[in-house]
């Protein structure tokens, strides 16, 4: 645990952790990691505290009242101003431009663009599961997200001299790395101080 080094030394002894250590050490994660991550962090460090108590190595918990406040952030999000900025710069790459501006225009996540077929869209809506939360969707689409699946239908029919097949792909996107890099490339020309996914 390599944050837990930082913090206490490669010295730590079992004596030096103590309650007011536990509250110390779970500040200094929350000061140095994203909340998500410092939870994830001390519940570890939670784990080995418990191990050791039930090993009798020390009589009682410290952290056993120290728990991980989860606060809500505000969500992140692009507006118009932004994403009109991002269409003047140039993409490293045109597939995932098209897929990432068919996301803000569907509010659909990554893996279900990344596996969005033909066959998916019928009559001016997307019928979907979420890979996320498993549920059904229908989406309806908007003219804008119409004209990027009408871009993407073209550019598929004169790739392939053919219509496309009925579950083929709708976007033929890298992998989620390079897609990454990508968006970050695109969002520093556009001048935009979030990051893009």
């Amino acid at each position: 645990m390599e944050h837990l080094e930082e913090f206490a030394g490669k010295d730590l002894t079992v004596a030096r952790i103590t309650e007011k250590f536990c509250e110390q050490f779970l500040a200094h994660l929350n000061k140095e990691l994203k909340p998500s991550t410092a939870g994830a962090y001390y519940a570890r460090f939670k784990t080995i505290i418990r191990a050791l108590v039930k090993a009798s190595i020390i009589p009682q918990d410290p952290a056993a009242d120290i728990h991980v406040r989860h606060i809500e952030s505000v969500p992140k999000y692009l507006t118009l101003e932004e994403v009109h900025e991002l269409l003047k710069q140039q993409c490293g790459n045109a597939e995932v431009r098209e897929a990432f501006l068919f996301s803000c225009n569907t509010g659909m996540r990554f893996q279900d663009v990344n596996s969005l077929t033909w066959k998916q869209i019928r009559g001016g809506a997307i019928e979907f599961v979420q890979s996320k939360t498993g549920g059904a969707e229908k989406l309806p689409l908007s003219s804008s997200a119409i004209a990027i699946l009408e871009r993407q239908r073209a550019k598929r029919t004169a790739d392939k001299g053919q219509s496309e097949a009925g579950a083929e792909l709708v976007f033929n996107l890298p992998r989620r790395s390079t897609v990454d890099k990508v968006l970050k490339t695109w969002g520093k020309r556009a001048n935009i101080h979030i990051p893009l996914s």
